[in-house]
């Protein structure tokens, strides 16, 4: 396919999309602050509604994306630039990651 996308947030919904894509024949990076993969997923017990534990859903998803996925940790993204066909996401290291397409998926925070 030819095709290359970065992704900001290595959380569930990021590593999800990330397998999807390369069985789509995408080549996909991850960006992520953090210094692991998984997001809010990593400190949850079990999933509503099922009760499946969260450990299980982490470990399927990370073999989606194992040794097929581009993963930068401890990373964070300093800027977003775009041409008429490309998108380059520069990080903070000053490294310039050149795609066509940007996918964030950057989790949330709680609020009352």
């Amino acid at each position: 396919m030819g095709k290359s996308v970065v992704i900001i947030g290595g959380g569930i919904a990021g590593m999800e999309a990330a397998g999807c894509l390369t069985k789509m024949g995408v080549d996909v990076t991850i960006v992520e602050k953090n210094d692991r993969l998984g997001g809010h997923l990593r400190n949850w017990s079990h999933l509503f509604p099922t009760r499946r534990p969260a450990q299980e859903v982490y470990k399927f998803l990370e073999k989606g994306i194992a040794g097929k996925v581009n993963v930068h940790l401890d990373t964070r993204v300093s800027k977003i630039k775009r041409d008429e066909r490309n998108v380059f996401t520069i990080l903070e290291n000053g490294e310039s990651l050149k795609s066509e397409a940007l996918l964030m998926t950057m989790g949330y925070d709680l609020f009352d």
